[in-house]
C-alpha cells in the first residue's frame, strides 16, 4: 500500500461535494478489533486540510504499517 493521505483526500474529495470546501479538515485514523476482549483500538495517522500544504500530506499508508488481508 503505496497510497498517501493527500490521495485519500482526493478520492474523497472526488465523491463528497462538501469535501471540497477551502479549510475542509480530514483526520485519518487505523481501527483494529480486538475479539479477545471486545473493544476497538483508534490510532490516529494524520490529517489533512485543503488548501493547507502540510507534512502530513504524504504520508505513505505502509510507512504506518497499513496492510490489507
Amino acid at each position: 500500500m503505496d497510497a498517501t493521505l493527500d490521495e485519500l483526500t482526493q478520492l474523497i474529495k472526488d465523491v463528497n461535494l462538501d469535501g471540497r470546501r477551502r479549510g475542509k479538515q480530514f483526520d485519518f485514523s487505523f481501527v483494529t478489533a480486538d475479539d479477545s476482549h471486545n473493544l476497538y483500538h483508534l490510532k490516529d495517522i494524520g490529517n489533512t486540510e485543503n488548501g493547507q500544504p502540510r507534512s502530513a500530506n504524504q504520508i505513505q499508508l505502509g510507512h504506518k504499517r497499513f496492510f490489507y488481508r
